[in-house]
């Protein structure tokens, strides 16, 4: 989730402004021009409409496709490839002037320990459900800090906040851990006999 901050290149609003979400899907989100159209109504809409909005970013495109193409190849043919992933995201970078922005900084770490978590699913040739999910995050993660960083471009400050931090009212407090540090697989569905 991205939260943008009640103060914007016009100025402080005052009031508390209501909250808004706004889900933008891969296609909204899929390339440099549709990120700059997506910060654009956002911007639009505080001004007009004076709301602090909340944004919900699906991944680019078609990185999901390519993020689970990529967790095919790791366990079939041992092979670590998200060049798909890379290149799209470095083009958008380059595309918005955002390839020395701290958040473009996070998308590289972030696909860096993407291409790490393959490399352990290539080595040990399976891919659990938790697994795969993680792989899949790192899309919608990614997204986020490039609207985040278009958006600051705007004037408009704006940060990425991880889905487990939100709830997490002290800053200096570290998340809870997940319960059981080894968790079961999810069940295989049991087929409708119907």
């Amino acid at each position: 989730m991205l939260l943008t901050s009640t103060m914007f290149a016009s100025g402080l609003v005052t009031a508390p402004s209501p909250r808004v979400i706004m889900k933008f899907g891969g296609s909204s989100v899929r390339d440099a021009e549709r990120i700059q159209e997506v910060c654009k109504l956002v911007v639009n809409q505080m001004e007009e409409s004076g709301v602090r909005p909340h944004l919900v970013c699906s991944a680019m495109g078609k990185t999901t496709n390519n993020l689970l193409a990529a967790t095919e190849r790791a366990i079939d043919e041992q092979v670590v490839d998200l060049s798909a992933v890379r290149d799209l995201h470095a083009e958008t970078a380059a595309t918005l002037g955002l390839v020395d922005s701290t958040e473009y900084a996070d998308v590289l770490r972030l696909l860096d320990e993407c291409e790490r978590t393959l490399e352990g699913v290539s080595l040990l040739g399976e891919l659990s459900t938790r697994t795969r999910d993680r792989v899949v995050s790192y899309g919608e993660r990614c997204s986020g800090r490039m609207v985040a960083a278009c958006l600051n471009g705007l004037g408009v400050p704006s940060q990425q906040i991880e889905s487990w931090d939100l709830g997490n009212p002290d800053p200096t407090r570290t998340p809870t851990p997940d319960p059981d540090p080894n968790p079961k697989p999810y069940p295989d569905p049991k087929p409708n006999p119907n």
